[in-house]
């Protein structure tokens, strides 16, 4: 069993209690936000059910069926990812990588902006696989990625599946979003949540996994990540092209971040300031204006620097001049700021950036 993050420990207890007391039916869902690691839980779960000798600790990792999902060899397994539009289907429930390998390949996606969909011939695919006998005659397991992009129509198409899986089968559905899918799949299943932990718990376990990387990095790489372990993981590990070259995401925010303290001191332009946050994707760079909207309300109420991350880049004392007029007005602009998908990429990025930033200041 690959080793879980503590804040996964109990729901993946939880399910392995369920699964001895035979309190699991045929179908599952995982309701998990972005970036705290739902594909190494259900990476777990799927192993625990498949195992020939589970313990009340988890799957044994010794017998043939635990090695052959980690090879991603095992015959019973049906993965089932969300895919671009545009996207080619892939060939439903191979894996050349191992189980695992697959689960966090497309958990990588999960922060894009372009709109996937879990396709209705992946999800008959699967429908048709978990109908069959299983080779190793111990059960089977579909994990659905993403199942809060299963059109409705999709999903009404296999509901029979969903409602009354084939004996010895679990359906696994991961998603960020309950409501997303249709209330009869609702009912019928097994429902585990995932709560994330405390900026400290996330913070702690960066610096056991990231050791050699700046606390200050690793604070705003949770900041922006909205305290998602994994997802700041991600946000560290990014790089992106500016230009002709190519560049650690990371150094970008940094120097952005920089920049905008030179303005508020007013070492720098506004121009200067522009150019540094426009090379950023829009949806990050709304999200590292609104937490800077965030930290100086909160830095105005009276919570101390220590517990802002981005104080440790910003001038706090020219944020706390900022009117909380203007900060709550500009928190509402940030919706011309960020686009994304299906909404067109702005025109006009530089000018919306330099209204922002004369209201914000009050100087418009």
């Amino acid at each position: 069993m690959c080793e879980l993050a503590p804040w996964l420990l109990n729901p993946f207890h939880e399910f392995v209690s369920a699964f001895a007391q035979r309190r699991l039916p045929g179908s599952l869902i995982l309701s998990c936000a972005n970036g705290l690691g739902s594909e190494f839980l259900a990476a777990n779960m799927a192993k625990h059910y498949l195992c020939h000798a589970p313990t009340d600790q988890g799957p044994c990792g010794h017998c043939r069926a635990c090695l052959a999902l980690e090879n991603g060899e095992h015959p019973d397994f049906i993965r089932v990812p969300a895919t671009l539009a545009d996207e080619v289907k892939p060939q439903d429930g191979k894996q050349s990588n191992g189980l695992l390998r697959t689960l966090v390949d497309d958990a990588s996606k999960e922060h894009s902006a372009v709109q996937r969909y879990v396709r209705i011939a992946s999800l008959r695919a699967m429908q048709e696989r978990i109908s069959e006998s299983a080779a190793m005659g111990h059960g089977k397991v579909a994990i659905i990625s993403d199942a809060q992009f299963m059109p409705p129509s999709a999903a009404n198409a296999v509901l029979k599946t969903f409602e009354e899986p084939p004996e010895n089968t679990l359906i696994i559905m991961v998603t960020t979003s309950l409501d997303a899918l249709l209330p009869t799949i609702l009912s019928r299943a097994y429902k585990l949540r995932v709560a994330g932990p405390s900026f400290s718990e996330a913070k702690d376990f960066l610096e056991k996994k990231l050791p050699t990387t700046a606390k200050e990095q690793l604070e705003l790489a949770l900041c922006l990540s909205y305290n998602a372990p994994y997802g700041a993981v991600r946000l560290l590990n990014s790089a992106f092209k500016v230009g002709k070259s190519e560049r650690q995401l990371m150094d970008v925010l940094v120097n952005a971040l920089r920049t905008l303290a030179a303005f508020f001191e007013d070492r720098t332009s506004l121009d200067k300031l522009i150019d540094a946050l426009k090379v950023l994707p829009s949806e990050l760079c709304s999200r590292l204006l609104e937490e800077i909207i965030f930290e100086a309300l909160k830095y105005k109420a009276g919570v101390k620097r220590e517990r802002l991350p981005l104080m440790s880049f910003l001038p706090y004392d020219r944020l706390a001049f900022l009117q909380a007029a203007n900060l709550f007005a500009s928190r509402r602009d940030l919706k011309f700021i960020a686009t994304a998908a299906p909404m067109p990429p702005s025109r006009a990025p530089a000018a919306q950036l330099r209204t922002w930033f004369l209201k914000l200041t009050g100087r418009l």
